[in-house]
């Protein structure tokens, strides 16, 4: 059984702080070609509107200047689409006191796209990078098994072959007495393996419903709460983040590009299945990440990794 780590609330994945606390990686911009004028640092984020990308001139020698950056364009071009983002720039203050030149592209990449990202210099050639995003997988589940202990459901990842970045079990419940609604995100680490159609992984039904209602101080024994929704919350990174030493997809330019994508898979349970779980059954109401959000509570609690 994983070790758990259990998070209430509707955000789960990396919020703009993570991403831009990414782009703060310390680093030595040292042209190793007398062509490349360019650093990058940064990733296409499924999960998000602004995309935020760090750039800093290369310099020719130890001693020498970094290039002059100023007067520089950069985009976006979404090549399955023919999409075109014109990024911003702002200078910011780094955590070690130093400036940062960080660049921001209003917009949400989608799931199988090719992204080329852009830098261009008036009258020279520009320096770019690609990436692809990747596809959101196809869940499969099989029927539950076990007692009312150790009460699992068998769950597969197709085409998906190595671990998740982050694989997570969402549960959406409701407190029927007020109707509050709360999001639960366990942590389940890099639980399962590469089998068969894709990523195999086990899901503890009663176990994360034990977690569940001991974090919110019901008892574990009585059906206090009711579910609404399941879902995996699975994260996972494009092919540039194995090559990070010796990356393929820069052209003029140093550095990291790459992109990650992040869903949400969802399932039905059957009602029984449900009730053997120690929930009510309420599945029929979920209507969705817009539902009764005025009664909607989101709250962040971490629970130590047993």
């Amino acid at each position: 059984m994983p070790r758990t780590n259990i998070l209430a609330g509707a955000v789960w994945l990396f919020t703009a702080a993570a991403i831009f606390a990414g782009c703060e990686n310390s680093i030595e911009p040292l042209a190793e070609d007398a062509n490349s004028f360019v650093f990058l640092n940064g990733f296409l984020d499924t999960a998000t509107d602004s995309q935020f990308v760090r750039l800093e001139g290369l310099r020719p020698t130890i001693l020498a200047a970094p290039r002059d950056l100023s007067g520089v364009d950069v985009l976006t071009v979404d090549r399955t689409s023919g999409e075109i983002v014109v990024w911003k720039d702002s200078l910011v203050v780094l955590k070690d006191g130093s400036d940062g030149h960080l660049y921001m592209g209003l917009f949400t990449p989608q799931e199988g796209h090719d992204y080329e990202f852009v830098v261009r210099r008036p009258g020279l050639e520009a320096a770019t990078a690609t990436t692809t995003i990747p596809d959101e997988p196809e869940i499969q589940v099989s029927t539950p098994t076990g007692d009312t202990i150790v009460f699992t459901q068998k769950a597969s990842l197709r085409d998906v072959f190595s671990a998740p970045s982050t694989l997570a079990m969402r549960y959406d419940v409701s407190i029927p007495e007020t109707g509050e609604i709360q999001t639960f995100m366990i942590d389940y680490g890099i639980e399962g393996g590469a089998a068969g159609t894709g990523w195999s992984f086990d899901v503890f039904l009663f176990r994360d419903q034990q977690i569940i209602s001991f974090s919110l101080g019901l008892p574990t024994n009585v059906a206090s709460l009711a579910l609404r929704r399941i879902a995996a919350g699975v994260v996972i990174n494009s092919a540039e983040w194995n090559r990070q030493e010796n990356p393929t997809n820069l052209a003029l330019a140093q550095g990291f590009f790459g992109s990650v994508g992040r869903f949400e898979l969802g399932w039905k349970l059957d009602p029984s299945d449900v009730f053997k779980m120690g929930f009510l059954d309420e599945q029929d109401l979920w209507m969705g990440a817009k539902q009764d959000l005025f009664r909607r509570k989101t709250v962040l609690l971490a629970v130590p990794r047993q």
